[in-house]
């Protein structure tokens, strides 16, 4: 039980980690947006960089999600198994916060809660290596760049029109 919750610590670490980057990312390109002037190109690129980083920012931020539900699936099945005690009105007492799988057998533990958090961590996992390997490479922006210059050569000028 310990391992996936362990696994997820570190992948909500990560995620955080990411998170905080694709941010910095963003304040970046927004300050270098302030001192563009009149560049069709460079405007329309660091956008783009903006828009990416906000994308990878909730990426980033799903990972943790599911990081965090992982964490915490034990306890949410021993609130849920607490209120099905007191529900069915059985003269159990209640689960103690630690205890939350208590009088469970190994194999319903593993069926009902183990296999949950492995499957979210896997999930978790496969998100963070998929925003992880989809982030823009060097060729890549320099395509974007020359997109970019095409697109801006194409619209007309609107300098002196009033």
């Amino acid at each position: 039980m310990q391992h996936p919750a362990a696994v997820a610590q570190w992948l909500l670490g990560l995620s955080g980690a990411g998170t905080v980057l694709a941010f910095t990312f963003y304040m970046q390109s927004y300050l270098s947006m302030l001192s563009i002037k009149n560049d069709c190109v460079s405007l329309r690129f660091v956008a783009h960089a903006m828009r990416e980083a906000v994308a990878y920012a909730y990426g980033f931020m799903w990972v943790g999600i599911l990081a965090l539900v992982t964490i915490g699936l034990p306890r949410a099945v021993g609130i849920g198994r607490n209120l099905l005690r007191w529900y069915k009105a059985q003269e159990l007492p209640p689960l103690q916060p630690g205890h939350e799988l208590a009088e469970w057998s190994d194999f319903q533990v593993t069926g009902r809660v183990t296999s949950l958090q492995w499957l979210s961590v896997v999930l978790s996992g496969f998100l963070f290596l998929l925003i992880l390997f989809g982030m823009m490479k060097p060729e890549r922006a320099l395509m974007e760049w020359h997109y970019f210059e095409l697109q801006c050569l194409t619209q007309p000028s609107d300098q002196g029109v009033s």
